[in-house]
C-alpha cells in the first residue's frame, strides 16, 4: 500500500538547494524525494549504526565506495539516493 501513495505522489518538486551534488535544484518526483529523504535521514543520524558504517569504510578507508542501487520504484530511490550521497562521498555510485 505504501508504494501506491508513494507513486500516487507524483507532482514534480524541487529539491532544497544543496541538498544534493548536482547544481540548483533538480525537480523530481514527489513520492520518491519523500521516501528518499526519509532513508537519508535515518542512515545519517548522528550516532548511529548506520552512520557508523558509512563512516567507518567510506570516510577511513579508501579502498570501499557506496553503490546504490534499485529496480523500478526502487530505481527511483536509487537515483536520489546516489545524488544526495554524493555530497559527502563523492565516488558513490547509482544503477
Amino acid at each position: 500500500m505504501v508504494d501506491y501513495i508513494t507513486d500516487g505522489l507524483a507532482a514534480a518538486v524541487a529539491m532544497d538547494e544543496g541538498e544534493t551534488a548536482a547544481p540548483g535544484q533538480p525537480k523530481t518526483h514527489e513520492g520518491i524525494l519523500s521516501s528518499a529523504r526519509a532513508i537519508f535521514r535515518d542512515l545519517n543520524e548522528r550516532g548511529s549504526r548506520q552512520r557508523q558504517v558509512l563512516e567507518d569504510y567510506l570516510v577511513d578507508t579508501s579502498d570501499w565506495q557506496l553503490i546504490v542501487t534499485g529496480h523500478s520504484l526502487g530505481g527511483g530511490l536509487a537515483c536520489l539516493l546516489t545524488l544526495m550521497f554524493r555530497k559527502e562521498f563523492p565516488t558513490t555510485k547509482g544503477y
